[in-house]
C-alpha cells in the first residue's frame, strides 16, 4: 500500500491509481462488442473498431464509472468479474483519497 498511498500523506498517488484504474476498466469495456454484456470475453473483442460509435463509447464510460464509484447503481444486474473487480479498486482508491484528504485538512486546520 506504500507504493499508491504513502500512508495517507499523498493525494496525488492514489488520485494518479484511481485515473489508471479507470482507463484500464474503460479501455476493457470499449473493446467488447457490447459494452452493456452480462459476459464479457478478453478473446471475443472489437478491437477499438467501434471508437467512432458515440453510443458505444458512451456505454464504456458509463460502464467503468459505476463500476468505479462502489455509490452507484449499475444498469446491469448481473455484474461481471471485472465489474468486481473495479469495485473493490475502486472503493480501496476513494478510501485512500479520503484518508489523505482528512490527513490534510487535519493538519491545516489544527494549527
Amino acid at each position: 500500500m506504500d507504493i499508491v498511498s504513502k500512508y495517507g500523506e499523498s493525494l496525488r498517488r492514489p488520485t494518479l491509481v484511481g485515473l489508471i484504474v479507470f482507463s484500464i476498466a474503460m479501455l476493457f469495456w470499449l473493446i467488447q462488442s457490447n459494452p452493456l454484456t452480462m459476459e464479457p470475453s478478453i478473446f471475443d473483442t472489437t478491437g477499438l473498431n467501434r471508437l467512432a460509435n458515440h453510443t458505444h463509447v458512451n456505454s464504456a464510460i458509463e460502464r467503468s464509472f459505476t463500476d468505479f464509484i462502489p455509490f452507484i447503481q449499475p444498469q446491469i444486474k448481473n455484474l461481471s468479474f471485472p465489474d468486481y473487480a473495479t469495485k473493490v479498486m475502486g472503493i480501496i482508491i476513494l478510501g485512500l483519497i479520503l484518508i489523505s484528504l482528512r490527513r490534510k485538512f487535519e493538519r491545516k486546520f489544527r494549527h
